[in-house]
């Protein structure tokens, strides 16, 4: 029986492993036959696997919040939502039924499933496995896209104008087939940034574990920088500064940001702007550094309309009194408009306060444990992570598979990755044997 048990646990083990190994480094799995090259085919293997060999997993009372935001947007999409959507997009808008709903909160699911999977037969050992491999396979998917990036620079702009033309289109092929992970994987580890600095600056690790973890770092700025990505540029430089000047004490920490934003609000635009245009001038010839003196230009003469602003930054920011007319013109079921582009309004534009909380409230109570669990050193680094994720979701169009799995599985889970900084007791190898036989 107890062989019967560890047997169960390390095949799970290895499911979840080979489906983070297709999502965070898909290169090998290119080479695969139909359908062991689908990211869909490790997601469905994943479900069943917990359905024949752990099926309480299901039954978490933490996967309330999920299944209550699930059922509510299964059913009300048809009802409700699809056709304002239809009315208010017309032919710009794409599908939006019970199966886009499913394709897009799965990867969600399983973050959620995998670490209370974990929590809740408290084998940390086991999740301490998982976010390591998920991180090198993590590292072997930027170092990849750099590659790709050096040899094609225009490939992030290509594979997402593509995109936006059509999902299916030669460029967007072409790039996957080499492993490209696109828009959403940078996404997600820009607002992880707090934790590479956790590694690297606020725990004891032996030199090489930092060096290692300050070479990851150095890798996905790289990558960003080449992938003209300034919003995941300024979030990961940022974040990492906040991160660095955090203490032990991070309530402290945050009430001390807040007073340096209100500070900050309170320079004269002109100087603010002045910022952005000599940081532009570190990013010559390239978009970031075209991005970063158009902000100083929307700072200094803020014209905030979506279709009269003559810069960038003016354009999306007026996104914003858009999606806000659109969600107060029925805020229980919303306006049904989005803007693709700015997730919570487009969120709370779409789907109205009926749709809307039950996000919310997934969110809060996700965070809420989670900030209780993880060990105190960590929690504050653990929070910036959340906070970056959130702050995303009103800049840029946000969500996904890589986001869902690092905000809901890699972020708290990478607080036990080093046993002596979990507040656990050492657990050699017997031990860890038996935990897995015995849970």
């Amino acid at each position: 029986m107890k062989s019967t048990n560890f047997t169960k646990h390390y095949f799970l083990e290895l499911i979840i492993s080979l489906y983070l190994f297709r999502l965070l480094f898909p290169l090998p799995f290119m080479y695969f036959p139909f359908p062991f090259n689908s990211h869909h085919f490790w997601a469905a293997v994943l479900f069943s696997s917990f359905i024949l060999f752990y099926p309480i997993a299901y039954f978490s009372t933490k996967l309330l919040p999920f299944y209550v935001f699930l059922l509510v947007r299964i059913v009300f999409t048809p009802l409700i939502w699809a056709d304002k959507f239809h009315a208010a997009m017309g032919a710009l808008g794409g599908a939006l039924d019970v199966q886009s709903v499913i394709t897009s909160f799965f990867p969600l699911f399983i973050a959620l499933l995998v670490y209370n999977y974990y929590v809740n037969i408290n084998n940390l050992q086991g999740l301490r496995r998982i976010c390591r491999r998920a991180w090198f396979f993590s590292f072997l998917g930027i170092v990849n896209m750099l590659v790709i990036l050096i040899f094609y620079p225009r490939a992030m702009v290509d594979i997402t104008l593509s995109s936006l033309l059509y999902e299916g289109s030669e460029t967007v092929s072409q790039f996957k087939e080499i492993g490209f992970l696109g828009y959403g994987f940078l996404n997600a580890l820009s607002s992880m940034f707090p934790v590479f600095i956790y590694f690297i600056m606020k725990i004891k690790l032996k030199q090489r574990q930092k060096i290692g973890w300050t070479i990851f770092a150095i890798v996905i700025w790289a990558t960003i920088t080449r992938g003209w990505t300034t919003a995941f540029l300024l979030f990961s430089t940022i974040f990492s500064i906040v991160a660095v000047l955090m203490k032990d004490n991070y309530v402290k920490d945050i009430k001390r940001l807040i007073i340096i934003l209100i500070f900050a609000i309170s320079i004269p635009s002109s100087f603010t702007a002045g910022i952005f245009y000599k940081a532009s001038e570190y990013f010559p010839d390239s978009k970031i550094g075209a991005r970063l003196y158009d902000a100083g230009l929307t700072i200094e003469n803020p014209n905030l309309d979506y279709y009269a602003s003559t810069t960038h930054a003016g354009k999306r920011l007026g996104r914003t009194p858009m999606l806000w007319k659109s969600f107060l013109s029925n805020p229980l079921t919303g306006g049904g408009m989005t803007s693709e582009h700015v997730a919570w309004l487009d969120m709370l534009s779409l789907y109205g306060l009926l749709g809307f909380l039950p996000w919310l409230y997934l969110v809060y109570k996700n965070f809420r444990f989670n900030i209780r669990f993880v060990p105190q050193s960590y929690s504050g680094y653990y929070m910036l992570c959340v906070i970056a994720f959130v702050a995303m979701g009103f800049l840029k169009n946000t969500g996904g598979a890589h986001v869902y799995i690092f905000w809901f599985l890699i972020a708290p889970g990478s607080a036990f990755i080093y046993r002596h900084n979990s507040e656990e007791p050492y657990v050699d190898s017997v031990d860890l044997i038996e935990d897995m036989i015995t849970n």
